[in-house]
């Protein structure tokens, strides 16, 4: 339930499914930094309505919303501090389960239905396979749909609550598959093209090997996605670049990890061409607004150095040959 505050923002009580009302006993406002089935998950798990305020951020969220126990913080900072009301899991020195699966612990381990939905978001968040194969539409399925429909992450948090509490309480298996429901026709279509084009590139993937023995894999595609390709393969890096823009051919990459940092990368990428950058928990970064100069192979070698890992900060990088396998 929200309320409407004098200045004509709202605000509400947090009351949970799993009967967490928040540190502070009411959360004011919402703050998320992408809104995927981990974050949606844990936010139905702790009771968040579509309608509650929120925020999105491109990184972290601000260490004053951080400190603020009357601010709900998901998957943008804070990792360890779920007392605290931040829910996340990208900080490579802790070993943190998905934010959803910290939200469940945190209401109070919900019933059979709410811990269901956190093992299929947990699975889906970590690619580990379900006792329950995945079929097609999954929630995971619907869930990107949407985020291709509504590009604005409220909206799409917002929306992707909505397609959650309809499958929880029409008693919906989220593995799927999902039935055909007009209100989530075009969020169901979206992922279909968005599959199709991927099937188009899947056999463009380079597969290479790091310096440390890491598996990590280069696509080329303006498709969305792409990065879930890349894990389906097995990459604990992934390097994805847009076809050439323009009339001098620059591209766009971002290089993402699902639990490494790959922020250490930046030095020498920035060495070669600067405006590299990323969001503070490090695990995704990408070139320049404008775009790259770059040529694949030259960004590819930087991502093959991964010893920074064994350096301290600041210590030099030196190249070194790729090889795909």
């Amino acid at each position: 339930m929200t309320t409407a505050g004098a200045d004509g923002a709202r605000g509400g009580r947090i009351t949970g499914h799993g009967a967490w009302c928040g540190p502070a006993g009411a959360v004011r406002r919402v703050v998320l930094r992408q809104a995927d089935l981990d974050t949606v998950v844990a936010a139905y798990v702790l009771g968040v309505s579509p309608d509650h305020p929120v925020t999105a951020v491109a990184g972290e969220a601000s260490p004053e919303d951080l400190a603020d126990p009357a601010v709900l913080c998901l998957e943008c900072g804070g990792a360890g501090l779920a007392a605290r009301g931040n829910f996340d899991h990208h900080d490579p020195a802790q070993r943190l389960p998905p934010a959803c699966v910290q939200a469940l612990t945190t209401a109070g381990g919900g019933d059979g239905v709410l811990r269901a939905l956190v093992t299929y978001a947990a699975a889906v968040d970590e690619g580990r396979p379900l006792a329950t194969p995945r079929r097609w539409p999954d929630l995971s399925s619907l869930i990107s749909g949407v985020r291709l429909v509504r590009p604005d992450p409220v909206e799409a948090f917002r929306e992707g609550l909505a397609v959650v509490g309809a499958v929880c309480r029409d008693g919906l298996d989220p593995c799927g598959p999902l039935p055909e429901r007009l209100e989530w026709a075009v969020y169901r279509g979206a992922k279909e093209e968005n599959r199709a084009a991927l099937e188009h590139v899947v056999c463009g993937a380079l597969l290479f090997s790091t310096a440390l023995g890491r598996l990590a894999g280069y696509l080329e595609s303006p498709a969305p996605g792409v990065h879930g390709v890349l894990r389906g393969f097995g990459c604990e890096i992934g390097l994805v670049s847009s076809p050439p823009l323009g009339p001098d051919g620059r591209r766009k990459y971002s290089l993402a990890a699902p639990v490494l940092r790959v922020d250490g990368y930046l030095p020498a990428l920035n060495v070669l061409e600067p405006g590299w950058g990323g969001p503070s928990h490090g695990t995704i970064v990408g070139s320049p607004f404008t775009g790259s100069h770059l040529t694949p192979d030259q960004v590819i070698r930087i991502v093959v150095d991964d010893r920074w890992f064994l350096r301290p900060p600041g210590a030099g990088s030196r190249r070194l040959r790729f090889r795909p396998t």
